[in-house]
């Protein structure tokens, strides 16, 4: 379906070329990479899904869309190629080529980023676990990599003996933070993930992760705090972070809040990069 957003009409685009489409889903993302709307994920009901789909869109004028497949789904979870790029095969660099058998694991209630040509893919689960890892998708070569992260820094309470803070912090590190049903904001070379569920409870966080040098970040948030939720929307307009209801397992929330950016020295890094795996 599409919502014109100048006179405010759905309409529904016929579906052209006569080729496969995709099963039905939920828990999927959906990103904008020029003429295209690429799906990855989600579960059909039944199980788990991690194939990649591309909705044309160039026709849309004339209200016509076509599917496209470009990376199909495994289908169970132990046909999974181990997160290993290797090591025979080799590219310019000396790096190691990327595996075309590679791909996460399949998955709902993730999130995705385009940045350049890559698709992010940060967290989600299975309906088994809750995961932390981070995939880009090539686009341009429809290839996926598993990206290797730092660790999370911790919370750690204040403690007047700074050695003793610093070895709860050595011991409690762990790469990345599992999380699902977040959001996941690009802020200039930042994504900025709001909430979720860690598979113990949910969140109300603000975790960044520096896409530049793959690291993680835990910021000091000032101001109220919003109860900890997941399934909520999020949107960055003007130096603002908008997010907007959720559900915390009990409750659906109806409140709108807002995380102020324009003071924060990393809505100022840089926005022109590329990532590289």
């Amino acid at each position: 379906w599409v919502l014109d957003t100048v006179n405010y009409r759905w309409s529904k685009p016929a579906v052209v070329g006569g080729g496969e489409v995709p099963s039905k889903r939920r828990a999927h993302t959906a990103c904008l990479w020029r003429n295209g709307v690429y799906i990855f994920g989600g579960g059909d009901g039944v199980r788990a899904l991690n194939d990649v789909w591309r909705l044309d869109v160039s026709e849309l004028a004339s209200n016509k869309v076509a599917w496209k497949l470009i990376s199909p789904s495994s289908g169970v979870k132990d046909d999974i190629a181990p997160a290993v790029p290797s090591k025979t095969a080799k590219r310019s660099g000396g790096k190691p080529a990327p595996d075309p058998h590679l791909k996460p694991k399949p998955r709902g209630y993730h999130t995705a980023n385009i940045v350049g040509s890559k698709l992010i893919v940060f967290g989600g689960s299975d309906g088994d676990s809750c995961f932390s890892d981070v995939w880009l998708f090539d686009i341009t070569t429809n290839l996926w990599s598993s990206a290797s992260t730092s660790a999370l820094p911790p919370l750690v309470p204040p403690f007047k003996d700074e050695a003793k803070a610093a070895e709860l912090v050595k011991e409690n590190k762990t790469s990345g933070a599992p999380r699902l049903s977040h959001t996941s904001t690009l802020v200039g070379s930042y994504l900025f993930i709001i909430g979720g569920h860690d598979g113990v409870s949910y969140s109300s966080s603000v975790l960044c992760l520096n896409l530049v040098t793959m690291t993680w970040d835990r910021r000091k948030v000032y101001g109220h705090t919003p109860a900890g939720r997941g399934y909520h929307g999020a949107v960055l307009c003007d130096g603002r972070i908008f997010s907007i209801g959720g559900f915390d397992g009990v409750e659906v929330f109806p409140d709108v809040w807002v995380l102020e950016l324009g003071g924060c020295s990393y809505y100022s890094q840089i926005s022109c990069f590329s990532i590289e795996v």
